[in-house]
């Protein structure tokens, strides 16, 4: 008998890439149903993160629910409330962000039966489903230990005080929502099974059409997803034709997504409202004079990104590792040129924030999460590399570094929830303040009349339980104080609350002029005594015959 010939071994492919030392290589099929199952092998590390993810997010809920300074919150709460009454944004309720966070904020009512409780809930539980998909995907294309660690770790930084989060600003929606679209993304280019792939990019496509409607530049990751795809078509780096299936797949999806949020504007005849209010009022932040002054400042760069020094350093550990090796398991070298880019508009974006915030440092929290969890799937393939000699060295040795980095973390994690508690054990605490203050105006103004406070103290509004008699709470511009003044003027507000001394928000655009109009405004009123540093004034023809 002739002697057998060896086989000849697989040809590796960037769809077909070597298997590690802990992966066993199995049929396509078979391989993509073992990797998308939970993983059975060290069951206690799996119920920990179970638990701890769950409950980093709870804390960082109670943490936002009772912190002070919840203008902005109340604020984006009324906008809730009026389309949850049957009201249309923009039309009824004015802000200049788009409309997906008055959605939100009338979801989480609806689903807390009238309740605000529900608004400040929701943010949570959608950070956390992301976690779970997230952890599901990197599982899948990383490793299940990498997965289980940066789950961890992302729940740490989607908690951050520091950043206000989770909180129920557009900001971080928008974040949550490019987290999932991420993980779509790069299931549908790594994925084995055709169905996976096709239904993975629809929904990346959908949720960057989400983010778009939470933030202006929620679509920075779909950008920079295309960008990289022209280049993967010119260079023929990576299988181009996958490349291109699953951004034009994602495109349509998105273009589907931000359709519908179209239709659903101008079912409500709030389109034209809506354009102006996002585009063209958003315009003047953007001088020239700003964007030179704001990436001048690179102390800001420095000031947002050292709280997450640790997820910039694993970042760029797994990058430049991926970019020698060309793959990290499943995840190849052009995805993590996109992830790279993206993180850097995103960086960019955020120096050029006109109220230099730190919640536009969220933005960079999705593709920044990703290049750190493939960091640490380096550092896990290089520890299974060594000889058993190095490894306890190596561990030893990454262990010191990475608990040094994450200090910050821990710190910001304690300052936060110290702070916090500062707040809620003050007597009486800011919510405790404006739930006394909505009560007082409860028992004066009758349940479906409308009040206006001039001051940006939106809370009233919430705790009081009535709308606000302007689509404006606060003014923004000339054109929107006189808007406000005529609204008062046509006698809509059942009760005026005037501060003492006068708000700033209001002051900045109101001349004597104003001051005049607003001072014959009050002559169609009755004082009423003083409640929480507020002057009371009641319209004249319907204030109660029985003496407060």
């Amino acid at each position: 008998m002739e002697p057998t010939a060896p086989e000849t071994p697989a040809k590796t492919t960037a769809l077909n890439p070597p298997p590690l030392s802990r992966q066993p290589s199995t049929s396509g099929s078979r391989r993509d149903r073992a990797a998308f199952r939970l993983p059975s092998k060290h069951r206690v590390a799996v119920v920990l993160t179970l638990i701890l993810a769950p409950t980093m997010l709870a804390i960082g809920t109670w943490c936002s629910y009772w912190a002070a300074h919840r203008q902005d919150q109340y604020q984006l709460i009324t906008l809730g409330q009026a389309v949850y009454d049957g009201g249309q944004i923009y039309v009824d309720a004015w802000e200049n962000k788009p409309p997906g966070v008055a959605w939100m904020n009338a979801l989480g009512i609806a689903l807390s039966g009238g309740s605000r409780l529900g608004v400040w809930l929701l943010p949570g539980f959608a950070a956390l489903g992301a976690l779970g998909f997230f952890w599901w995907t990197s599982s899948y294309l990383l490793s299940p230990l990498a997965a289980r660690r940066m789950t961890l770790l992302s729940s740490a930084v989607l908690s951050l005080r520091l950043y206000d989060a989770p909180s129920i600003h557009p900001d971080y929606y928008s974040a949550v929502a490019e987290l999932v679209a991420c993980c779509g993304w790069l299931l549908s280019l790594y994925a084995l099974r055709t169905r996976v792939r096709v239904g993975a990019a629809l929904l990346a496509g959908m949720c960057w059409a989400a983010a778009v409607t939470f933030k202006q530049t929620g679509a920075v990751g779909l950008v920079a997803l295309s960008i990289g795809t022209c280049l993967v078509i010119v260079f023929r780096a990576e299988p181009w034709r996958r490349w291109l299936t699953t951004t034009v797949v994602t495109w349509i999806g998105f273009a589907a997504g931000v359709g519908g949020v179209v239709s659903v504007l101008a079912a409500g005849d709030s389109l034209t409202p809506a354009w102006h209010a996002v585009v063209t009022f958003n315009h003047t932040y953007w001088s020239a004079d700003h964007l030179t002054g704001a990436m001048e400042s690179w102390r800001r760069a420095v000031e947002g990104l050292s709280p997450v020094k640790l997820l910039v350093w694993l970042g760029f550990l797994g990058a430049s590792a991926t970019l020698m090796s060309r793959c990290a398991h499943r995840v190849r070298m052009g995805a993590v040129w996109v992830l790279l880019l993206w993180w850097l508009g995103q960086v960019v974006l955020a120096l050029l924030g006109p109220s230099q915030s730190m919640r536009y440092w969220q933005a960079t929290w999705p593709p920044m999460l990703w290049l750190a969890g493939i960091g640490l799937f380096q550092l896990e393939d290089t520890f299974l590399r060594l000889p058993r000699g190095f490894r306890a060295a190596f561990v030893l040795t990454g262990a010191m570094l990475l608990l040094i980095l994450a200090r910050p973390i821990a710190w910001h994690h304690k300052h936060g929830l110290a702070e916090t508690y500062v707040a809620y054990s003050a007597d009486p605490n800011e919510r405790t303040r404006l739930q006394r203050l909505g009560g007082q105006v409860r028992d004066r103004v009758p349940p479906g009349e409308k009040i206006y406070v001039l001051a940006y103290d939106a809370g009233i509004y919430v705790h009081a339980d009535r709308r606000p008699a302007s689509r404006f709470t606060y003014p923004r511009s000339l054109e929107q104080m006189d808007e406000i003044l005529s609204d008062l003027e046509s006698d809509q507000a059942h009760a005026i609350l005037v501060p003492d001394p006068p708000a700033p928000a209001f002051e900045l655009w109101c001349d004597q002029a104003c001051h005049s109009r607003i001072r014959s405004i009050l002559v169609q009123y009755e004082q009423t005594p003083t409640i929480g540093g507020y002057e009371m004034w009641i319209a004249r023809s319907n204030r109660p015959k029985e003496p407060l």
